[in-house]
């Protein structure tokens, strides 16, 4: 589904007696939905928590949820329009955020929230390529 200058995408989700499985993101190549040569890393939001509230002039972003529930608030630096995503724990849901839109990650629940995510560009401490 595109939502402006962002994109949520419905993964495949396989479920049965055994649990839950969903893709994440495909790698490069023919049916790549992000591209080589970036990174993931993960990381969690404690209940009442927000993080990020930042954009990057260069890099895409895409997030996953594991475990909770996420609000995603997006606003574009350009326009200054302002779009609102809810992303649950496996609910195979990956929203795509490109450059030059500002992303705040929501934990309005009471449980940690696990998130997933892969940069088109490796972190460099040196230029990190993040703007508040």
């Amino acid at each position: 589904m595109d939502t402006g200058d962002f994109c949520l995408k419905q993964n495949k989700v396989f479920k049965d007696e055994r649990g839950i499985l969903h893709e994440c993101f495909n790698i490069g190549g023919e049916y790549g939905d992000v591209p080589s040569g970036g990174h993931f890393y993960a990381l969690t939001i404690e209940p009442k928590h927000a993080r990020g509230n930042h954009f990057h002039k260069n890099k895409l972003e895409w997030f996953l949820c594991l475990k909770g529930e996420v609000r995603i608030v997006l606003k574009d630096e350009e326009s200054l329009v302002e779009n609102e995503i809810i992303i649950k724990g496996m609910d195979g849901k990956v929203i795509e955020i490109p450059p030059l839109i500002r992303h705040t990650l929501y934990n309005d629940k009471d449980e940690n929230a696990i998130i997933v995510s892969y940069g088109s560009i490796p972190f460099n401490s040196d230029q990190p390529d993040t703007y508040s």
